[in-house]
């Protein structure tokens, strides 16, 4: 029995198998995905998850078909590359105890293509969908192939070694559009009343029930849609009532991705942790099937208590296993301020979602603010370092501190300098907002790693070119920041005005005006909007957090729909500051005053660009990182920090 959790560290069988403990890494992948299956990013990705302790673990969304189905991912396949595939997953997941399963998916009407032999595109119902595309009424013929294909990759799966198959049945697929009114019109014995939506769902169990006796079967559903006319909680429990003995585990999550917010899909910082626990809770005392849920599980606390009450009997994580795939192992070995925390940002996410007109090209690559590792964990066992080199790191900001854990793991003689009295730079700013507590813990773990490790750690320390030529360093590494940028409005320099980067060091008056808009600017004005202040955030742009990873810049938008968020004044520019408050303009010229006793500016950051470049020749190997390198986030600060450091 685990001494802090015993309840999320005991055992469970679920229907012929024993998973070690309640923790279930959902299906989110490293989508560096071959059309096949999966890619070896995947697998390895996988293996750690496994290695590090997690019980059961889902392999990522893989379509039972290409029939009306254009999914640019893994896919079941004749192919015996395919198969291969399957079971070196399963097989890289057995070797650490853990319980190996895969998630069955057919998108349905979510395709940008009309991809049915008969170049038509299917759903429950003729509609537009996201795209454009309108699709065609699926007819029983495409439905009964649909379910015969579920029934083979199940088949295919138990085959390749997965001791389990989860149908995923959530998050606007093909079986919640046959679930939710929203998108489900039909007339005849699959559309109507809820156990006309549940008929083609609950074949697809019987099918792989009959082919597939022995293989426990988990169904993944959104218990509530989020969305007005959707599928919602009551009609969940009389689903999960159906679903009841005929499968041997319930997924509880929510949302959709017609919702083009995603609403709890991939909760936000602003979300509530455990936020589908209600939910889940409301399923547990319907039926007697276990039941796991999804959504913010990082108050583990919180989730053991859950299980303890009965609310679930497992929990489920994704983006936590991105953020930190050991994570599990960290807490059951009693290392849990090791663990990186997923900041719930977005950044995962905007490669492969949002619209052209925000995300116009699709990578369909994973990036992680606190994991630079991501997707590549191979490197470390392949390439390795070379001679033993010194180096000087100029700024302990997260670039900065991730250049020198990592050149400090790497054997390299590191000295980090930092001009101020705490390591962290901007982000000690950010990370007072309380939706940002993750920051927080994140910079922390960073600041902890740096002082085990055998780093010269050197604070209040402003580094001249002088002072680095006299330390002999062989590398130079420039991680010192940018600073904000000050226009010369009129009045920019009355004592009622701040950079955005001194508010936590001043008194704050109760009108405030925020000149900028972007993701800084647009999160200050919620935290001091949060504590009472009267808040207005001036914009030139006609939309507030632009640059902000797609979902992140979404939740900041819902934010300030809410009551008693900060006023918003878009396509205006500032034109002048006097006592009285800030003077802005729009296209036409006319002004408007916006009254404030506090002024912080937050309209960008700009790079002493000849300061750092004075220390290119002051060692054989010189490199800039984060915002003196170009304007950047702290996820492309971190990764390039570590990058730079890698290589050495």
């Amino acid at each position: 029995m685990h001494s802090q959790y015993p309840h999320l560290f005991s055992p469970i069988k679920i229907g012929n198998v024993v998973i070690k403990n309640r923790i279930e890494s959902s299906p989110i992948a490293i989508p560096n995905d071959s059309p096949e299956f999966a890619s070896m990013e995947n697998m390895i990705s996988y293996e750690l998850r496994a290695k590090s302790g997690a019980g059961l673990i889902v392999h990522e969304e893989t379509a039972v078909t290409k029939l009306s189905d254009d999914s640019s991912g893994p896919t079941f396949s004749d192919t015996a590359l395919a198969l291969q595939d399957i079971m070196k997953e399963s097989e890289a997941v057995h070797r650490y105890g853990a319980i190996s399963s895969v998630s069955m998916v057919h998108h349905g009407g979510w395709n940008t293509l009309a991809v049915a032999p008969d170049g038509k595109l299917y759903a429950p119902s003729a509609m537009k969908n996201p795209y454009g595309i309108m699709t065609t009424e699926m007819p029983e013929d495409i439905m009964f192939q649909i379910v015969e294909a579920y029934a083979r990759a199940a088949a295919m799966a138990q085959y390749g070694g997965h001791d389990m198959v989860q149908i995923h049945g959530a998050h606007g697929w093909l079986l919640s559009q046959f679930m939710s009114p929203l998108y489900n019109h039909r007339k005849d014995q699959y559309g109507g009343s809820l156990e006309n939506r549940a008929r083609f769902p609950l074949m697809i169990v019987d099918a792989i029930k009959k082919r597939c006796p022995r293989l426990p079967v988990e169904y993944r559903f959104s218990a509530d849609d989020h969305m007005e006319g959707g599928f919602e909680p009551e009609e969940a429990v009389e689903f999960a009532r159906m679903l009841d003995g005929k499968v041997d585990l319930i997924h509880i999550t929510s949302s959709s991705f017609w919702d083009p917010s995603c609403g709890l899909l991939f909760p936000s910082m602003f979300a509530e942790r455990g936020c589908n626990l209600p939910l889940a809770a409301k399923i547990k005392e319907a039926v007697k099937t276990p039941v796991v849920t999804v959504g913010r599980i990082s108050d583990l606390k919180q989730a053991d208590q859950a299980i303890a009450d009965g609310m679930v009997d497992m929990v489920a994580a994704g983006r936590a296993f991105l953020a930190d795939p050991e994570w599990v192992s960290k807490v059951y070995h009693g290392h849990e301020e090791d663990v990186a925390p997923c900041l719930r940002c977005g950044t995962c996410i905007p490669g492969a979602y949002g619209p052209a007109e925000y995300v116009p090209f699709h990578a369909h690559l994973r990036r992680c603010s606190v994991n630079p590792e991501i997707g590549r964990e191979w490197q470390k066992n392949i390439i390795k370092p070379g001679s033993r080199k010194k180096v000087l790191i100029i700024g302990g900001g997260p670039g900065g501190m991730q250049a020198a854990i990592t050149a400090a793991d790497r054997g390299h003689e590191v000295i980090l300098c930092e001009k101020s009295d705490r390591l962290g730079g901007l982000v000690n700013v950010i990370a007072k907002a309380p939706f940002k507590e993750e920051y927080r813990r994140y910079i922390d773990r960073q600041i902890r790693w740096v002082k085990q490790r055998d780093i010269d750690l050197r604070m209040n320390t402003k580094v001249t070119p002088e002072m680095a030529k006299e330390l002999h360093p062989d590398v130079i590494i420039a991680a010192v920041g940018a600073g904000p940028i000050r226009p010369p409005f009129p009045g920019v320099d009355l004592p009622h005005v701040y950079t955005v980067d001194q508010a936590d060091q001043v008194k704050i008056g109760e009108h405030v005006v925020i000149i900028g808009g972007g993701p800084l600017g647009a999160e200050e004005g919620l935290h001091l909007s949060s504590k009472g202040h009267a808040v207005t955030v001036v914009e030139m742009r006609d939309k507030l957090c632009l640059g902000a990873p797609y979902l992140h810049y979404m939740a900041v938008n819902k934010e300030y729909q809410k009551p008693g968020a900060p006023k918003v004044i878009l396509n205006h520019r500032c034109v002048s500051i006097t006592e009285e408050g800030v003077w802005v303009e729009n296209a036409e010229g006319e002004k408007t005053l916006c009254p404030a006793d506090t002024v912080l500016l937050a309209v960008g950051m700009r790079a002493d660009e000849e300061a750092v470049e004075a220390f290119r020749e002051c060692a054989m190997e010189f490199r800039k990182i984060g915002d003196c390198n170009k304007p950047a986030t702290m996820t492309e600060a971190v990764r390039l920090g570590y990058d730079v450091a890698f290589g050495l």
